[in-house]
This record gives structure tokens, C-alpha cells and sequence, in this order.
């Protein structure tokens, strides 16, 4: 404790800060993980519509396209390669959380136990 901070003022900065360490470690608890198709589908979409645009932009540069032309098939590119693979991804996710929900309940059946509440998707 230095000379110019109270007890006080100790107790409160302690209290805070193990209020920020519960804060934080509530935080972790509840952070929803994707599976890794998930995670790699939505890596993959991302770095997709950026080469996407960056090829587009360096096809009309070497083209000796003026700065208007390059930045609207720049931003088509973008929506439209964007569009296309934001579809591509949510139809893979339902796929694939339409199976998970499926096997969920096929083992829920499939105990004598197995109750609604049991289910967890």
C-alpha cells in the first residue's frame, strides 16, 4: 500500500478487482463454442471473399481500368462472392445441426430414461 492510498481505498480496488476475476471467468463459462466445421467453414468464406476482391482489384488495375470502374467490380465482387458463400455456409450449418439435433434424439430414445429435458442441442 503506497502513502497516499487509505485502507479504504485498498479494500475497495481489491474487492473490484475480484469482481472484474468473477466477471470475466462468468464470461468464459458461458461462451458458446462452434464446432470446428463451423469455425473452419466461416474461416474459409472469409478468406475466400478477400482474395476474391483483392483478384478482381489487381485484374483491373493491370487492366488499366480508371478508379471508378475498379472500385464497383471491387465491391460486386465483394457482395456477390460474400452472398454466395454466406449461403454455402448457412446451409452447411443447418445441415449440420439438423444431424446433431437428429442424434440427440435418436439417443435420447433410445435410453429408458431419456427425457425431453435431457435434451440439449
Amino acid at each position: 500500500m503506497s502513502k497516499s492510498e487509505s485502507p479504504d481505498t485498498s479494500d475497495k480496488n481489491s474487492v473490484q478487482s475480484a469482481d472484474n476475476q468473477n466477471k470475466m471467468d462468468g464470461a468464459k463459462k458461458h461462451r458458446i463454442e462452434l464446432p470446428p466445421l463451423v469455425e473452419m467453414m466461416i474461416a474459409f468464406s472469409r478468406t475466400a471473399v478477400v482474395l476474391v476482391a483483392v483478384m478482381v482489384a489487381l485484374i483491373s488495375i493491370n487492366l488499366g481500368c480508371d478508379l471508378l470502374t475498379i472500385f464497383i467490380r471491387t465491391m460486386v465482387s465483394l457482395i456477390g462472392s460474400g452472398l454466395l458463400l454466406w449461403l454455402i455456409s448457412w446451409w452447411i450449418t443447418q445441415l449440420y445441426f439438423e444431424g446433431l439435433v437428429t442424434n440427440q434424439k435418436n439417443q435420447i430414445g433410445e435410453s429408458p430414461e431419456g427425457t425431453i429435458k435431457d435434451f440439449k442441442a
